[in-house]
């Protein structure tokens, strides 16, 4: 048969299981109560039905996003229900966080309420006229049958109930567990300061380190394997509302010599390995943003010292502590998977320090490993090549296509792995105010482009009152953190993820699921057609005005919003073409 034909019979099929997918109507009895399924990539809760259907692969997991309201104050127990036990669902409700529409003054600026702090619950407590904003994550497992999947949404009082019918249409191929990696910035002393009863503890004693391990069991949960450490106080120069103190003490003792105390430091290391999280320890920073060093002295005050880069104080006292720092981490075991990483500085300081890191070298050619985070694309060719891992911002890479991306992927043939990232100014972008559909296409473009991963600042770094406003001088509404803490006076604290992040997690999954494709085509006229559909457009890096850095047109806004609709239905033909022909390649024995 020839092969023209072929490609129409799999079309064809493939349109008529999408086709046989169909939700059941919302059935109700005496509850006041309202449910709509609304876009789970918009702000604004628009109702829109055809979210009603999730298209999932087997070991995968999925969000439903809801919004309810009812006439009457009203209390509801809610659960999911599934046909098949193989499903899981849990529910979260989306806690309203304050985000200020400007950044600098956050008083000067009116401010929205973002339904953003993800709460696990069986309980919702409506108020009369008030939007409650609820996400329904589904978990299907490898046993999954495919098919299509009745499921629904339940609502109960003592006066009445409701259901809220979706499907769920699953293809036989199984999650990858490879996936573009995911590096967060931890900031481990936020918890310290935060919650009431680690007050007067021991940093890093037993009970501090409790609480962290939940926030690394978190991380690791969405595999994230990379630890931040930092190597002096400060190294931001205070740009977070904690303080950031050097998880390695430098000392200098009566006789004036220098000395380090790694207490600290191996503490937050091996609580990380034992989570799982045992990939790049970064380490922040031989360029520190305001170029000051703090040397504690036995009588209890702080030596400040600012060497400039390159001066001969810089280079003894960096090189005194690469020395120690190296032979420190070649006694525990981490030499190998430690860098320097130098954030945002500029290129003749960079070579400064790549030059003085690659000539401390021990007796078996040992070395730190070198990191950066790039603001724009350097013109020292040459510094690239001594960096072991890279991450460009996302609005510093040029167009697809562009010479620059030959140098990467040299790179990323050398091992020296390329990955991407956002933070504050940049659009698209994770802030509190964004388009939840941006995490969505960056992840699509970072793929397109053939990185290796996303970065982002910050996992943790919390403000005055995270769990209620977002404000903080120093960067837009959201910036800082992707996941949120408990309440303050816990005694058992339990973090949890913004919805932010949960869109950051459906892009990544996406991705891994479009890569898996590619690779593992069942058949040549899949994997054209993911490549023919495989560029994602570009948008422009947004503008700046009074509330941030926002879309610079609404033409880029609503570019990427058709994007991500055109990733998406690419990503469902391939997958159900994919089903059909594996389907009926096992049929025939082939």
């Amino acid at each position: 048969m020839p092969g023209k034909t072929i490609r129409k019979l799999i079309a064809a099929a493939a349109c008529a299981v999408l086709s046989s997918v169909h939700v059941l109507p919302l059935q109700a009895e005496d509850l006041p109560v309202s449910v709509a399924f609304t876009d789970p990539g918009k702000l604004d809760g628009e109702e829109d039905d055809t979210f009603r259907t999730l298209f999932m692969w087997r070991n995968d997991k999925a969000c439903l996003r809801l919004k309810v309201r009812a006439e009457e104050d009203t209390d509801l127990r809610i659960r999911t229900e599934f046909d098949d036990g193989t499903l899981q669902g849990a529910v979260y409700v989306l806690e309203p966080v304050s985000a200020s529409l400007g950044m600098g003054t956050p008083d000067a600026f009116p401010h929205v309420d973002v339904p953003d702090r993800m709460v696990e619950t069986q309980e919702l407590h409506l108020r009369a006229g008030e939007d409650t904003w609820v996400v329904v994550e589904v978990c299907t497992g490898e046993d999954t049958p495919a098919g299509s999947h009745e499921a629904a949404v339940h609502l109960e009082s003592d006066s009445g109930s409701s259901s809220s019918s979706f499907q769920v249409s699953v293809c036989r191929m199984l999650m990858p567990e490879e996936r573009m990696s995911l590096d967060l910035w931890q900031y481990p002393w936020s918890s310290y300061y935060y919650y009431d009863a680690l007050q007067g503890k021991e940093p890093f004693g037993e009970e501090h380190l409790s609480v962290l391990r939940k926030e690394m069991e978190l991380y690791r949960s969405l595999g994230g394997r990379t630890v931040t450490v930092s190597i002096i106080d400060e190294p931001w120069s205070h740009q977070t509302y904690y303080d950031t103190p050097s998880l390695i003490t430098w000392n200098r003792d009566d006789n004036g010599y220098i000395w380090f105390d790694f207490t600290y430091f191996d503490r937050w290391v091996e609580l990380c390995e034992a989570c799982g999280v045992d990939g790049r320890i970064e380490s922040f920073s031989i360029l520190p943003f305001a170029n000051v060093l703090y040397i504690h002295l036995p009588d209890g005050s702080t030596e400040r010292l600012t060497p400039e880069p390159g001066s001969y104080q810089w280079n003894s006292v960096w090189t005194l502590f690469l020395q120690k720092y190296t032979e420190h981490l070649k006694e525990k075991g981490w030499l190998e998977r430690t860098y320097m990483f130098i954030d945002e500085r500029n290129e003749q300081d960079m070579r400064l320090a790549a030059e003085l890191i690659r000539s401390c070298v021990d007796e078996n050619g040992n070395v730190l490993k070198l990191a950066c985070a790039l603001n724009k694309l350097p013109d020292d060719p040459g510094l690239l090549e001594m960096m072991d891992y890279v991450s460009f911002s996302v609005a510093a890479l040029p167009e697809a296509g562009d010479p620059f991306y030959d140098t990467v992927h040299r790179l990323q043939e050398n091992g020296t792995e390329v990955t991407a990232y956002n933070c504050s100014t940049v659009y698209p972008n994770a802030f509190a105010v964004s388009e939840p559909e941006e995490s969505l296409w960056t992840m699509a473009y970072i793929r397109s482009l053939g990185l290796d991963g996303y970065l982002r600042w910050a996992l943790n770094a919390w403000t005055a009152d995270p769990l209620h406003s977002f404000d903080f001088r120093n960067f837009e509404a959201g910036d800082t953190y992707l996941i949120y803490p408990d309440e303050r006076d816990s005694t058992d604290p339990v973090p949890a993820r913004s919805y932010r992040l949960c869109m950051i997690e459906e892009g990544m999954r996406r991705a891994a699921k479009y890569d898996w494709l590619l690779e593992n085509a069942a058949h040549p006229s899949i994997r054209r057609f993911l490549e023919q559909e495989s560029a994602v457009q570009r948008v422009s890096s947004g503008e700046w005005n009074a509330w941030g850095m926002v879309a610079g047109t609404d033409r880029d806004r609503q570019l990427l919003i058709a994007e991500v609709r055109r990733m998406d239905n690419v990503l469902n033909k391939a997958s159900y073409l994919q089903d059909l022909v594996s389907a009926f390649q096992a049929l025939i024995g082939k």
